[in-house]
């Protein structure tokens, strides 16, 4: 799992094809691009806290 999160940042989807932890997740199509969105904000340096509050 480590391993993978390392690699988000050149494979925003490298963290959620671990099928033993995130089932098909990685095939929800509206799920991805939410995701990669919220990836890119992160590398870019949008503070998480921030996205999550937006998201509540």
């Amino acid at each position: 799992m480590h391993q993978a999160a390392q690699h988000t940042a050149a494979d925003a989807l490298s963290f959620i094809r671990q099928p033993e932890l995130f089932g098909g997740l990685v095939g929800n199509e509206r799920f991805v691009e939410k995701y990669v969105g919220f990836v890119e904000l992160i590398y870019r340096g949008e503070g998480i806290r921030g996205l999550m509050e937006e998201l509540i």
